[in-house]
């Protein structure tokens, strides 16, 4: 780990997978420290507006939550059904 990064790992599921770098559905990243899922989503290029359950360690958590070294990161697209 680089000097003022935190490395966390993220998943996409559903057509958030599509959307990842690479079309891959899991992945590290390194972000400097004091960065929230918000910039997370912004760095990996997802569509912020079609990001709507966020788990982090498997807690529901906000946008706003800052990331800290080996978060393990889920985002969630809307699902439809009936």
């Amino acid at each position: 780990m680089m000097l003022g990064t935190v490395q966390v790992r993220v998943r996409a599921s559903g057509y958030l997978q599509q959307k990842m770098p690479g079309r891959r559905a899991e992945r590290e990243l390194q972000l400097p420290v004091g960065k929230t899922v918000r910039d997370l989503i912004e760095e990996l290029g997802l569509p912020a507006s079609q990001v709507w359950v966020i788990r982090v360690n498997g807690e529901h958590v906000s946008t706003t939550r800052t990331l800290n070294d080996g978060d393990y990161v889920e985002l969630f697209p809307l699902v439809g059904g009936g």
